[in-house]
């Protein structure tokens, strides 16, 4: 027969067990999150670079075109 008392200790290890998982997918979005976001600076960084190279090229190619 389960009292009260053994629900209640049920319960706070359900609750802590929960806990710890969802502290550990926490830490992992995290991570993902911060990882993702290094990704993302790399990618405009390299946008910004291929954007100026590309407007360098029009620039330099203009003159030709318009002879």
């Amino acid at each position: 027969m389960t009292t009260d008392q053994d629900s209640r200790t049920d319960l706070e290890l359900a609750a802590e067990t929960r806990l710890v998982l969802l502290r550990r997918q926490l830490a992992e979005g995290e991570a993902a999150l911060a990882e993702h976001d290094g990704q993302r600076e790399q990618l405009v960084a390299n946008l910004l670079r291929l954007s100026g190279a590309i407007q360098v090229l029009t620039e330099l190619l203009a003159p030709a075109s318009e002879e």
